[in-house]
């Protein structure tokens, strides 16, 4: 197989798309003999008999179920010992007492009637050839190995095969021979909770939400809510693949998707709208399980070999942050950057927590950091304990005027930590009090306005969000979350987007209604509501290094990587670029779009609305390779594409809006092309390699400024319209806003 790719298409790759879909079929990939997977490592993590089932502990310890039935040539029930792998890999070492059919293994994450935290929970049967209804479920204490019993024999359960633990600390586990799924409560109360399984279930797995997903005998591989609702099924691989193990990941680098093996491949199922995706090859033999480790990796039980593999996470090997079609550059450099938000006039205010390079706590006193549009910095305000909180308020109230810098923090943690409190400054930088500690609020690590003018309160150690309105005493708008909420962002239609420290994104509405809908990405994790675009739809978030759009669904792409050093929040300047605070790295990051859409096209004499787009990436010393078009233009006109180095402009021109500042500037004529004559319509289609333009392959005396990286351009396509009268028989499309890349 090949390694799957992003591929942008433009108005003119249809035809250039439709000839590789007759194409594909014809190409043949190479046979692997191992498994390979293009730009990701793997390694043999351990050598193990017989690898059924793979669960780690929270120090990384890695335990192994077994079936006997292997490479050990004995049967599926025999009594075997579960094998175990220090942190960090190696030869596998027995543990614990003979269990009879150890196929199933978890580890208990809390106290329960019947098991404490850290057990080794192992199940199986007893002696499937005397008695098929003979399942049991041991607990075995990691220290001493020490076994108890769990579940004993009943006729509730005949085969306890795989487990996980879902977040209310119920065990489920799939009964293989009863074709069900299992349900046991932390009080030990054991229940069916998914009956009537069309094949005999073999593997499960959890999702965002506790989704419940079982693969079985059939091949089929089936989605259920927590109470056990069937969804639907997300994939069929057949029952010539199966059984299929399952692992599904809840966002960061590895997406929101199920993983699974079938024909020779690693599969992935993206989850938001189950696209199949077959990675690498070599995946051939008996698998046993496939599970996220502790370290984000992806690690494989190879039945068939006695071996358990190790796919390392995609990661980012720029040393320093990079972005196709961007541009990357440090805008300041102070110690301790946390949350920040902008003043009208572009300027930036910036929160710190100082307990980084300068050697303080959390709660040092410092003052706030500005960052002037021209890039000027200096410090704001007094020094204040914790202000790791910031907001621009928009609106006057009784308890801030529009332009008042918000801060929130707390003040003495050690003491009470319960002291939360939300302070203003004024533009001069006097310092005033908008909620102090009574208002109960324990920690306010973000805030944000919605379009209303309310004030949204992210408490990360009360685990709440609060609200204020009209500057009143906050009052809580979502209390009892899992995790504690770090960073809040407004999207379209007063979208409220919080991110928590275990790596979920939360979607509320205003009322305060919604939960997670993407996670678990790495700690911090910070979020902004995307404008579109290039930036993508959802929230943009940092997780492993990269740079992530994630999408309404929690499926994520990456726009780029490197961007290391703690990041606790992202925002959108005035200027439209994004703004990113690296905590431990003492740096804020602009990311600004090497090409932005701006202005308003001019219907035409036929009714169409043309548009410009673009291709490839604007250079400065590329001859070729970024073209700009004018798509939805009359046909077999003459047009040229205008364009500016001063600015961008809206000024009536022609019946329309000329969006490229005085002097304009123009290409050589372009002809629109489109269907041949009689047809009088739409389809033409301007278009312009601006890059071989700027350096002088077509005529026309470019501009020396297009020669130079970091100049700014405004373009614009005009063209003929004989539809309208003189002076307005013009064409006039919206315009591109270039950043030239080196």
């Amino acid at each position: 197989m090949f390694q799957p790719q992003l591929v942008r298409f433009t108005p003119g790759g249809v035809a250039a798309a439709a000839l590789c879909a007759l194409l594909a079929p014809l190409w043949t990939p190479p046979p692997c003999s191992q498994p390979t997977l293009p730009g990701q490592a793997i390694s043999e993590y351990a050598v193990a008999t017989d690898p059924r089932q793979l669960t780690f502990a929270a120090d990384g310890t890695l335990y192994i179920a077994r079936d006997n039935s292997g490479t050990s040539g004995g049967t599926n029930v025999d009594p075997v010992r579960l094998q175990r792998v220090a942190p960090g890999g190696g030869a596998a070492a027995e543990f614990g007492p003979l269990v009879s059919d150890p196929d199933g293994v978890a580890i208990a994450p809390g106290s329960a009637a019947l098991w404490n935290a850290g057990a080794v929970l192992v199940g199986g049967q007893k002696d499937l050839l005397a008695n098929p209804i003979e399942g049991e479920v041991l607990a075995l204490d990691p220290l001493s190995g020490a076994a108890s019993v769990v579940l004993g024999e009943s006729s509730s359960w005949s085969d306890p095969h795989h487990f996980v633990f879902d977040s209310s600390g119920r065990l489920l586990f799939v009964d293989r021979i009863g074709r069900r799924v299992v349900a046991v409560t932390p009080a030990g109360v054991a229940s069916t909770l998914i009956a009537g399984i069309g094949g005999d279930p073999t593997y499960i797995a959890l999702g965002a939400s506790d989704r419940i997903y079982v693969s079985d005998s059939a091949g089929v591989i089936a989605e259920y809510d927590a109470a056990g609702t069937w969804l639907r099924n997300v994939l069929t691989v057949g029952a010539a693949a199966s059984p299929a193990p399952i692992a599904v990941s809840t966002g960061g680098v590895w997406g929101s998707a199920l993983y699974t093996i079938a024909g020779g491949a690693l599969v992935r199922v993206r989850l938001s709208d189950l696209e199949r995706t077959d990675l690498g090859c070599g995946f051939t033999g008996t698998w046993g399980d496939l599970e996220f480790g502790p370290d984000n990796a992806l690690y494989l039980a190879r039945f068939s070999h006695d071996r358990v593999l190790r796919i390392e996470a995609p990661t980012c090997t720029a040393s320093s942050p990079s972005a196709a079609g961007f541009e990357v550059t440090v805008l300041a450099s102070f110690d301790g950057p946390m949350q920040l938000d902008f003043g009208a006039d572009g300027s930036a205010y910036v929160g710190r927590d100082i307990q980084g390079s300068s050697g303080g706590t959390n709660t040092t006193p410092a003052p706030l950091k500005k960052i002037a549009p021209g890039g000027a910095i200096s410090d704001f305000g007094p020094a204040i304990s914790d202000p790791d909180a910031v907001a621009v308020a928009p609106t006057t109230t009784a308890s801030w005027n529009a332009g008042d810098v918000l801060v929130g923090g707390q003040v003495d943690p050690p003491s009470n930590p319960v002291t939360g409190r939300v302070q203003r400054l004024t533009p001069s930088g006097t310092l005033g009090m908008v909620f102090d500690t009574s208002a109960g609020i324990a920690d306010p690590q973000a805030l944000a306005f919605d379009s209303a003018g309310r004030l949204l309160i992210a408490d990360r150690f009360g685990r709440k969000l609060w609200v204020s309105s009209g500057g009143a005493a906050p009052t809580v708008l979502v209390s009892g979350l899992s995790y504690d909420p770090i960073a809040i962002s407004i999207g379209a239609g007063d979208t409220i987007y919080l991110a928590d420290d275990a790596g979920y994104l939360h979607a509320y509405d205003s009322s305060g209604t919604g939960g997670p809908f993407a996670g678990r990405f790495t700690y911090p994790a910070a979020l902004v509501a995307s404008p579109g675009g290039v930036w993508g739809d959802g929230v943009l978030t940092i997780s492993d290094g990269r740079l992530l759009s994630v999408d309404p669904s929690g499926a994520s792409s990456a726009l780029g990587c490197g961007f290391d050093g703690e990041c606790f929040a992202l925002r959108f300047g005035v200027d439209g670029a994004l703004y990113i605070s690296f905590n431990r790295g003492d740096q804020v990051v602009r990311v600004r779009p090497r090409v932005t859409r701006y202005c308003t096209a001019k219907t035409n004499s036929l009714g169409c609305l043309p548009s410009i787009d673009s291709s490839g990436e604007p250079s400065a010393s590329a001859t070729s390779g970024f073209s700009i078009n004018g798509a939805n233009v009359r046909n077999l006109k003459a047009g040229l594409l205008f364009y500016s180095v001063v600015g961008p402009a809206a000024a009536p021109f022609q019946g329309g809006v000329r969006c490229v500042a005085a002097p304009v500037r123009r290409t050589p004529q372009a002809n629109s092309g489109g269907n041949p004559i009689p047809a009088d319509d739409c389809s033409g289609v301007y278009s312009i390699d601006f890059n071989a333009f700027a350096a002088g392959a077509l005529g026309g005396a470019p501009a020396p400024e297009l020669r130079v990286a970091g100049e700014s351009v405004w373009t614009q396509w005009w063209g003929r319209d004989p539809g309208f009268a003189p002076p307005n028989n013009a064409t006039l499309t919206d315009a591109l806003e270039l950043l030239l890349a080196p």
